[in-house]
């Protein structure tokens, strides 16, 4: 029948909201009743927002009530909240996700161990998703609703809208996760996070092609969000853009957005302006390299920082230093943009940027200027402790370390015994230094990839390993052991060539990042590596290996079965990529043997009996038997591996080329971030 809302009252006006709730006419609502509501002090029932988070399609019900000024913090108790969960066992998203696949338990209650201490289960699953521990703090979020002070009341309310987020992202709510992030007070770091568990959950916990598909577009939604949000900071202004950045924030562990951004493997965020010229001023640390048109040649800045780390006097022409305070709140991202403005100056302009750097800097040696240059010890300390002083530090000890491996490898027989121990002791501490950024790395970003660095690890123990060995077959050379027998010096040269060209291969991951034009260039190849060549392998060895075992059929009929001949078969296969191999055609050898009479009857007769002749066997095994089908199948063999697959080769590099060479800017942008983070972390 027809409701009448004309006699919507202070005491009924719930009851209308309950029936226009169940009729899920938000339109409806916000047409009829919020006039009313705005002009009547009420309060929305616990009841009605409880079922306007769980029934289906009502975010915009929930929009309505916290326009009203529903309050979180008194409706989100231990109850309620354990209720929303056990409500969630409906779910079918959210059982077979997060509580068969992670948690790997499957129940048909959760109980109050769900939500019990900061080690509960619920946080597990998060820090699965998210790699950030203890999001949710049952204790204080609970005891929300006793809150005094205004500040207190902030602090809970924000708690429990973060509570009700990742509910609503737990249960594959979308919508609903995005009404709820728009009133969030940490827009930016809350939408990296969303997207952090949503693209863990489509890449690590989802089956579902579709669903897959789905959660990986919310990924990149909220994502897209986090770096909208940026734009609109940035622009309006850069300074507040760069603190929001650098802000620890007590609801993530006291982790910034550029941390929630790494720990995500956020590249496009990374790749953001704002952030780049973080990354710039954190890599330089408290230094500030000069660059003037006036200098006759260009001097690259590694060169400036070498010398002014073992000659000292260079860096008074080279290197300015950012104090540590200043009295007029002149900033390290001040000098940043200075510097970065003065690239794009013409001459005449940079003549008076330089004309007003002296007169700042003779100032400040006869007045107390904010901006006078540091103690010559403190000059020192930045020197030494700015990233980019410590990593060019690092390459010169890794070519060093390169120059005396490939020396220990080039003196002749088993090398000089003191070289391989100076190898040997250096290898253990870069074991250590290794081992020990990868500890830290994984407990600062528990989400990273540590694979290739464990493998780093292993390749660092197996030099060792094989040094050490070495060395005590020198010092024992006397003894007449198995080891020393077996494993001559020929033996340790080509295990120590292996690790040689690994370390020599893996220290362009430290060297062409650095580098704007390489660096992109290396996540290419590295993208080319990974993908395409491996599925162009894959097909290449099915046509490849079957066509060497039809050849080989075929060129040698009496050909009998052992290992031997099945490599034999198959090197033909593997060489044909550099090779072409076709002198079994030519006749070299008397293949006329197979038309003798002789050897058709010992043939026959080796059929029916088992038996061949010694003598017929040896020489029809290696004999090839030259026809027209021999050269039909070498044919079709070189024409499907050496021409068609290599234009397929060609074709799959063009197009991967061309679809990640804008993204491979982004992603080396992510990776040099990543370097700098770490350079900085190191003592």
């Amino acid at each position: 029948h027809k409701v009448d809302y004309r006699n919507v009252t202070r005491e009924n006006i719930n009851t209308y909201l309950g029936l226009t709730l169940d009729w899920n006419s938000p339109e409806f609502a916000r047409r009829e009743l919020v006039p009313k509501m705005e002009r009547m002090p009420f309060t929305v029932k616990d009841y009605l927002f409880m079922h306007a988070l769980i029934l289906p399609e009502r975010e915009q019900f929930v929009e309505i009530f916290l326009n009203m000024g529903f309050q979180l913090r008194r409706f989100l108790t231990e109850s309620n909240m354990l209720y929303i969960y056990e409500e969630s066992l409906n779910n079918d998203f959210f059982v077979h996700v997060c509580l068969e696949r992670i948690l790997h338990r499957s129940t048909h209650s959760l109980g109050k161990k769900f939500l019990e201490g900061s080690k509960c289960k619920l946080n597990k699953v998060l820090f699965t998703l998210t790699g950030v521990p203890r999001l949710i703090h049952p204790y204080q979020l609970f005891m929300g609703q006793l809150a005094q002070k205004e500040s207190e009341k902030q602090e809970a309310e924000r708690k429990a809208l973060l509570a009700l987020i990742y509910w609503a992202v737990l249960t594959n709510r979308q919508e609903l996760a995005k009404v709820l992030w728009k009133r969030s007070a940490e827009p930016i770091a809350v939408a990296l996070v969303i997207s952090n568990m949503y693209y863990h959950m489509s890449h690590d916990w989802i089956i579902d092609v579709d669903l897959k598909k789905k959660l990986k577009s919310a990924a990149v939604d909220f994502g897209t969000l986090a770096v909208e949000m940026m734009d609109l900071i940035y622009n309006d202004s850069s300074v507040m853009a760069y603190y929001a950045l650098v802000n620890p924030l007590s609801d993530f562990n006291n982790l910034n957005v550029v941390d929630l951004a790494l720990i995500g493997n956020n590249i496009f965020f990374i790749a953001h302006p704002c952030c780049q010229r973080s990354m710039r001023a954190r890599w330089l640390g408290r230094l500030k390299i000069k660059s003037s048109a006036w200098d006759p040649i260009h001097i690259p800045e590694f060169v400036k920082i070498y010398m002014s780390l073992f000659l000292f006097f260079p860096m008074y022409f080279w290197l300015t230093f950012n104090p540590e305070k200043r009295s007029n709140g002149y900033t390290e991202e001040d000098d940043q943009d200075e510097e970065t403005e003065s690239r794009d100056k013409s001459p005449k302009q940079e003549s008076r940027l330089f004309l007003k750097n002296y007169i700042r800097t003779t100032r400040s040696y006869f007045m107390d200027d904010p901006y006078r240059s540091p103690p010559f010890w403190k000059m020192i300390y930045y020197l030494w402790t700015a990233p980019i002083s410590k990593f060019w530090v690092n390459q010169l000890f890794i070519m060093l370390y390169l120059a005396l491996f490939a020396l220990a490898l080039m003196v002749p027989y088993c090398g000089n015994k003191y070289l391989n121990i100076v190898l040997c002791g250096w290898t253990a501490i870069r074991f250590i230094e290794n081992a020990l950024r990868t500890i830290q790395l994984k407990l600062k970003y528990p989400t990273f990839d540590v694979a290739w660095s464990v493998f780093g690890l292993l390749a660092d123990i197996y030099i060792f390993s094989v040094s050490a060995l070495l060395i005590f077959q020198q010092i024992h050379d006397r003894t007449p052991t198995v080891v020393h027998r077996n494993l001559d010096y020929k033996t340790y040269k080509f295990l120590l060539s292996l690790g040689l060209l690994w370390v020599f291969f893996r220290s362009l991951r430290f060297i062409l990042p650095i580098s704007q034009d390489l660096g992109p260039m290396l996540v290419n190849i590295s993208e080319l590596t990974r993908k395409d060549l491996i599925n162009w392998l894959m097909l290449w060895l099915v046509c490849a290996i079957s066509g060497g075992f039809a050849i080989n059929a075929v060129v040698y009929p009496a050909q009998s079965v052992s290992f031997t001949n099945f490599l034999r078969s198959q090197m033909r296969t593997f060489l044909a990529i550099f090779l072409t191999e076709v002198d079994d055609l030519k006749a070299a050898t008397p293949w006329q043997l197979y038309y003798y009479d002789e050897a058709v009857t010992t043939v026959l007769e080796s059929i029916l009996t088992f038996y061949w002749l010694p003598y017929i066997r040896e020489r029809l095994e290696t004999c090839p038997y030259v026809s027209l089908a021999g050269y039909l199948l070498v044919i079709q063999q070189l024409l499907v591996t050496r021409h068609i697959f290599y234009t397929l080769m060609f074709a799959m590099f063009s197009v991967t080329t061309n679809r990640t060479k804008e993204r491979s800017v982004e992603i080396w942008k992510f990776q040099f971030y990543l370097m700098v983070a770490d350079f900085e972390a190191r003592s």
